[in-house]
């Protein structure tokens, strides 16, 4: 599904694709079920250097890594997400409701994100 742009005539140029453009692309992908578009969206925002100012963005994107099954990636990034007890135990919260995930990728949330 593509995002229809606001009449140029009545608010200018479409502004430069800073993070909140990719965060919200994928947010809108997450919504769908759509993990592989979450995937390269990331993909296509990290190679730009683009990451979150706040640790709840990473959501999208962990459930990503999540149902695709890439427990690598989901340990990398748990001690940024750890950086905020909060924000770990909402992915902790998150990834309880999630069904369907790999046995590697349950063991890393289970000790990472979730303490056990």
């Amino acid at each position: 599904m593509n995002f229809k742009l606001p009449p140029h005539f009545l608010f200018g140029p479409e502004p430069s694709h800073g993070w909140c453009y990719y965060y919200q692309k994928a947010t809108f992908a997450r919504q769908r079920g759509d993990w592989e578009e979450v995937l390269i969206i990331g993909e296509q925002a990290f190679d730009q250097g683009l990451e979150p100012q706040d640790l709840i963005e990473w959501m999208p994107f962990l459930q990503a890594y999540a149902v695709s099954g890439e427990a690598a990636r989901l340990a990398e990034l748990a001690p940024v997400v750890g950086a905020d007890p909060y924000i770990l135990g909402q992915a902790c919260q998150i990834f309880g409701t999630m069904s369907g995930l790999s046995d590697e990728v349950l063991e890393v949330v289970e000790s990472l994100y979730c303490g056990k």
